[in-house]
Formats: C-alpha cells, sequence, structure tokens
C-alpha cells in the first residue's frame, strides 16, 4: 500500500491521473478492511483531493481537503502525509488561499520543510518575512528580528539594495558600486564579501542569500519581500482579488526612511506607478460594479497618493454625482480646480469640465440643486493647458 500510495502521487504529479486511479483505489481497500493501518486514511484522502484538482474538479478537491486535513488531526495520521511530495505544495496553497485548516497546513509546511510554488499564496510561511511598503520590518520564523547590540546599517543595507534592485541576481558590481562607492574597488569588495555571510547570519539561514558567479541574490522560496510580492500581484491585473490584495500590501512608499540613498530611487517610483495605476484600474471596476462607496474610499487614497492626477478626481466627481451628493461632487472638483492651478499652474482638462457641466445640469434640473448652483464657480468653455511663453521684447 505505501508503493501504491507513493506511486499514484508520483503519476498525479506526472498529469497521469488514469494511471494513478487505480493504485488509489487498492490502497483505498486496504485501508478499509484493515484498521491496523487506518493511519494511512488522511494521506489516502488527501491524494485523492490531488487527483481531483488536477483533473479540475476543484469542488469535489475542496470537499476531499477539508476531509483529508479533518482526518490528519486525528492521531499521528499528518505524519503519513510526508510521501505526498507532489500532492501537498499545490493543495496546501489552495487550502491556505481558501482558509481552509490554516493553522494545521502552516505547522504542516514547516514540518515537512515544503519549498513554496510560484503561485503560493500570502499566508504561506516562510523563514523569513520582509515588508519593505510604508514601513521596514524583518521577521525571522514570524517573530521580528532582534538585534543583539546595535543595528547592523552595513549588513540591513545590503538587504534593502537587493529588494530594491529588483532582479532575482544583483551583480556585485552594482552593489558596491551602490552601497560603497567611496571606496576602492578592491577595498568595497572585500566589504561585499564579509558582509554577504552577516546578512546569513542575520537572517538565520544559510540559503536564504545566495552568492556566485560575481552576483548576489535572496532566495525567493526563503524570503518573502512585500515588494515582490505586490508586483507578481499585478502582473495579472484583470484579477479583481489580486488587485485588491495589491493594494492592501501597498502600506506607503517602498523604503520611505532610505529616499536619500539614490539605489531606492527606481523602484520607489516603479511601485508608486503600478500602485496608482491599480488604484485607477480597481476604482472603475468598484465603480461599474455599483460598488460607489468603496469606490469613493479608493479614489480619496489616490488623491492623498498623487493629488495632481485628474483621474482620481474624476472619479471622485462621477461616484458623488452617482449617489446624488452633488455638493460633494463640486467640492470634489474646486478642490481639482485649486490643485491644478496652484500647483501645475493650468486649468482642469477638458474631460474634467465636461464632467463639471454635466454636474452643473443635474444640480439645475432638481429644486435642491439651486442653492448648490449659487455657490458653483462659472464653467469654463475654453482652456489651454500650454504653459505661458515669455513674449519678444519689442525694440526701439
Amino acid at each position: 500500500m505505501e508503493y501504491g500510495l507513493y506511486a499514484a502521487d508520483v503519476l498525479i504529479g506526472a498529469g497521469r491521473t488514469e494511471d494513478a486511479r487505480p493504485l488509489l483505489g487498492e490502497s483505498r481497500e486496504i485501508v478499509d478492511r484493515s484498521p491496523v493501518v487506518d493511519c494511512w486514511r488522511a494521506a489516502i484522502v488527501l491524494c485523492e483531493a490531488s487527483l481531483t484538482y488536477t483533473e479540475g474538479r476543484r469542488d469535489a478537491a475542496r470537499a476531499a481537503l477539508r476531509d483529508a486535513l479533518a482526518l490528519a488531526k486525528a492521531g499521528n495520521r499528518k505524519y503519513y502525509l510526508r510521501y505526498l511530495e507532489s500532492s501537498m505544495p499545490p493543495l496546501f496553497c489552495l487550502a491556505l488561499a481558501q482558509g481552509i485548516e490554516v493553522d494545521l497546513v502552516q505547522q504542516l509546511i514547516r514540518m515537512f520543510r515544503l519549498k513554496p510554488p510560484a503561485e503560493a499564496p500570502n499566508p504561506w510561511p516562510r523563514p523569513v518575512r520582509i515588508h519593505t511598503l510604508g514601513r521596514f520590518a524583518v521577521h525571522i520564523n514570524d517573530q521580528p528580528l532582534e538585534y543583539s547590540r546595535k543595528v547592523p546599517k552595513k549588513t540591513l543595507a545590503l538587504l534593502k539594495a537587493l529588494i530594491a534592485h529588483g532582479a532575482e541576481a544583483v551583480p556585485e558590481q552594482w552593489l558596491c558600486d551602490s552601497l560603497w562607492g567611496d571606496e576602492e574597488a578592491d577595498a568595497a569588495r572585500q566589504v561585499l564579501g564579509v558582509t554577504v555571510p552577516r546578512l546569513r547570519k542575520l537572517l538565520g539561514n544559510d540559503e536564504a542569500v545566495g552568492q556566485q558567479g560575481g552576483k548576489v541574490w535572496l532566495d525567493r522560496q526563503v524570503c518573502w519581500v512585500d515588494a515582490w510580492r505586490f508586483q507578481a500581484l499585478l502582473a495579472d491585473a484583470r484579477d479583481a482579488d489580486h488587485l485588491r490584495e495589491a493594494l492592501n500590501l501597498y502600506a506607503g512608499a517602498f523604503l520611505s526612511d532610505d529616499e536619500g540613498e539614490a539605489w531606492s530611487v527606481a523602484m520607489r517610483e516603479r511601485l508608486r506607478g503600478k500602485f496608482i495605476h491599480a488604484l485607477a484600474t480597481y476604482g472603475q471596476t468598484l465603480e461599474a460594479h455599483g460598488q460607489i462607496d468603496e469606490a469613493i474610499r479608493l479614489y480619496l487614497r489616490g488623491i492623498d497618493a498623487d493629488v495632481v492626477l485628474e483621474a482620481f478626481h474624476r472619479g471622485l466627481m462621477r461616484c458623488y454625482r452617482h449617489s446624488g451628493r452633488l455638493t460633494e461632487a463640486v467640492s470634489a472638483y474646486r478642490r481639482l480646480r485649486q490643485t491644478s492651478s496652484v500647483v501645475l499652474g493650468v486649468a482642469p482638462s477638458a474631460e474634467s469640465e465636461a464632467l463639471y457641466r454635466d454636474i452643473i445640469l443635474d444640480c439645475a434640473a432638481e429644486p435642491a440643486g439651486q442653492a448648490v448652483l449659487e455657490t458653483m464657480p462659472p464653467v469654463r468653455l475654453v482652456h489651454s493647458r500650454a504653459p505661458r511663453t515669455a513674449q519678444p521684447r519689442r525694440r526701439g
């Protein structure tokens, strides 16, 4: 039975579900006939869940997964799951994403030291978790990183620079130039050679930092970084759940305490740009589905992030107009007009002015809107966004 179950797991991982099915059936018959080997029941049910999941029968897979994890709680059944190396990672991703026995699944992941698949959800436990958006924090095995004496600034600078570069493998020369540009080339390389093992020790994991062939990198299966997760979620911007998770991750600017460091600028601006675009995209999605209050909160957040971006102001105007809050729609326009004038020295765009005219017409059509009309600024029918140019002086 043990061999049959292991073989079935391997076959399922290879997509050969028809070959795995009879082996699973034989294993289940043995367990049903002999209570002595009932300890294998959870493993068999989990393997059956893997088979249905591979075949695309997601509802059946979720039901079998729940049953398998419920069985695993009893006695020592969970230890017999260790043979299912192909089945556990994708099913545990599903369990964490669906909120099925999360504590148990995380315990099993740590127990069997499972490496996270590329699509692993946020709750998948990593030995090292690093937050860089809005704050800088490092957690080792879910515990905040503590320093025995003073803060190791050079070691942490290397960690931050590896994240900021964005690539999986960072050239040593770039690190030397970015972090120790004032040093001689040989001296900078010596400092890097000392700092890499110090970073491994600080993170408590020799596999966390790799170095080979003139490059250094953080192992993405050991280290979870919110900035990297944010970008991965936005890679599929059509998925509303991914957009929502990404926006929740973005708690502020990337490494805001290191704004003076040249190596942090490119990543900070890139992430900020992605955040602004995601906000606008998700806001329009919420509008389209009639979730106006949620869209309003999103657009206000966008204005806080980039006060000169008209798309957020227009979104706010549309939402207030849609919900009949015309006074607030006018206030949103006024804020846009003042911001455009003070910050950019121009009038709002034609699209914003057209929306403002529509709001005026709405006010005129309602008795309650007359009071709003009295406080409205005049509509700009013609405007130019081109900056003024100095006129040449006349001679003579």
